[in-house]
């Protein structure tokens, strides 16, 4: 493998077509080490809910018991339970998890784009349509102008007599 992954997101994304043979190895592995991190993600985001519902119905049950506060209607126990500060708290790491979560999604929708960008890349070396920055073309396309040069029927000044 050609680099350390998790370390550069945009150089793991990044596609280098002159070194398909790497890519193409290390895609694979990429992939699992983001897909990793967004199953994390999302069992953080599940636990930071859970707290926050479990919290809640606490709070909840609290207000419920408390005669000194009279008798309260359901919307004045929902608004004291969304109110509390330590809903508060959780509704926002919450909030975070679920920001996390999201980018983990997006790095994995990039990954399967650079998936289809490797297999456009390869067919269009396949089909000599892509060249490299020296201007060199692909082997096959080499080959076939060396071929055209021994080929008398294409012109070919070099052919074989």
């Amino acid at each position: 493998m050609s680099r350390i992954i998790g370390v550069d997101l945009h150089e793991d994304i990044r596609l280098n077509p002159f070194n398909l043979e790497a890519e193409v190895q290390d895609q694979p592995l990429i992939y699992k080490h983001y897909a990793d991190q967004a199953a994390d993600a999302r069992k953080e985001r599940d636990l930071a809910a859970d707290r926050v519902d479990v919290r809640s119905a606490e709070i909840e049950l609290d207000l419920r018991a408390d005669t000194s506060l009279g008798k309260l209607t359901e919307s004045g126990i929902k608004s004291r339970v969304i109110a509390h500060p330590e809903i508060q708290t959780l509704t926002q790491k919450l909030r975070d998890a679920n920001n996390w979560m999201m980018k983990c999604d997006g790095i994995l929708h990039a990954l399967d784009h650079k998936k289809s960008e490797i297999d456009n890349v390869v067919d269009m070396w396949k089909n000599g349509l892509y060249q490299d920055p020296m201007g060199r073309g692909t082997e096959e396309s080499t080959a076939s102008q060396v071929r055209k040069g021994l080929n008398p029927n294409k012109g070919g000044s070099n052919a074989i007599q």
